[in-house]
């Protein structure tokens, strides 16, 4: 069950101040042990093969994150690095040692005829 709860924005300076939004509770962290005990219980990978391909999986993600392509990996989605940096007032003043402030992962989930089937059928909790 997907669970949220009402928080209220303070900014002054904001058309939002004021105003309750929902906001996502993440109840714990599932880790990679985590992973490595609960898939083997669902199908005939043993723990050393999902070890090596999740292994695997990460250091082919990352190469290929750090060489700007989009990954997309099927049923779960595309993984992307966006750059942040500072606003310049002509492309010639930016310089990418000083401008450049981070870099941001974007996961898109996996969609079929517009539909992300990620995010159907959700059970919703709200927290008090």
């Amino acid at each position: 069950m997907f669970r949220f709860k009402m928080t209220r924005l303070k900014n002054a300076s904001r058309d939002y101040d004021g105003l309750y939004f929902p906001k996502a509770v993440h109840p714990r962290t599932v880790t990679t042990e985590d992973l490595l005990k609960e898939i083997p219980r669902n199908c005939s990978l043993k723990r050393s093969d999902l070890l090596a391909a999740l292994t695997e999986l990460s250091e082919f993600l990352l190469h290929h994150l750090r060489q700007g392509e989009v990954v997309d990996i099927g049923n779960i989605g595309r993984f992307k690095l966006e750059v942040k940096g500072q606003g310049v007032l002509s492309p010639e003043d930016f310089d990418e040692l000083t401008d450049i402030s981070g870099y941001v992962c974007h996961f898109i989930p996996c969609s079929r005829n517009g539909r992300k089937p990620m995010f159907e059928d959700i059970e919703m909790k709200r927290d008090e």
